[in-house]
């Protein structure tokens, strides 16, 4: 059925219609005698064209309130049942926030329990580090200084052999160097003596040729310039 029915204009005056219809073609036309052409109608078909106009009537009233009022039941059926529809969106929308609730406060009860147990751990850990520096502080002291005192000694005797090593190079290097000097001393001292005694056997050769020996002298007299002895000499 057409939900728009009763908007039609050939449906609201269909009844009116048919009325008219009946009365035209059950009529009698007459000629009066001031107002022209009319009709005439029998009493009985008067009546029966009325019956059957309100019983028309009355149908399609009929029928209009309860297409309207099937209308207004569906409608209302449509509704409750968008209003059910979203009830239940609604109470599940109610169950997913609480139970999202009930989960963030699950995440932060958790991350507030392992931040405590994280805490906990490091103070623990930190109570241990400064118990063990409290037993091990009054030793610090005396084991610093004795490795100080190690290492001074150490380098100390490094020190100390370095320097030997050092002293013994320098006296093996003085009594090699003493030698060769002393080698080289004597050697030039040899040498110096031979060519002294070379001379003097020379000067004994020319004084032999002379009538007078006179010693000879490796440095003349002053004034005296006619000694042969000095003149050899001052020539060789």
């Amino acid at each position: 059925m057409d939900p728009n029915s009763h908007l039609d204009v050939i449906n609201k005056v269909e009844a009116v219609q048919g009325l008219l219809t009946k009365l035209r073609n059950r009529g009698t036309e007459v000629d009066t005698l001031t107002s022209g052409t009319g009709m005439v109608f029998t009493i009985k078909d008067l009546n029966e064209c009325l019956s059957d106009f309100c019983r028309q009537t009355v149908k399609y009233c009929e029928k209009q309130m309860k297409s309207r009022s099937d209308t207004l039941h569906a409608k209302e059926c449509h509704y409750q049942e968008l209003l059910y529809v979203k009830d239940k969106k609604i109470d599940e929308m109610d169950r997913r926030l609480k139970n999202q609730n009930k989960n963030l406060d699950n995440l932060i009860s958790a991350r507030l329990f392992e931040k405590g147990n994280q805490l906990i751990f490091e103070l623990d850990s930190c109570n241990r580090l400064v118990s063990l520096f409290k037993r091990n502080m009054y030793n610090l002291e005396a084991k610093i200084r004795a490795d100080i005192f190690d290492s001074m000694r150490n380098k100390l005797d490094r020190d100390a052999l370095f320097k030997e090593e050092k002293l013994a190079r320098f006296k093996e290097y003085r009594d090699h160097l003493s030698r060769e000097s002393a080698q080289d001393f004597a050697l030039i001292v040899k040498e110096q003596g031979a060519k002294i005694k070379e001379m003097k056997n020379a000067a004994v050769v020319i004084d032999a040729n002379l009538t007078t020996y006179k010693s000879p002298s490796f440095y003349p007299i002053p004034g005296n310039q006619t000694n042969p002895t000095s003149q050899v000499v001052d020539s060789k």
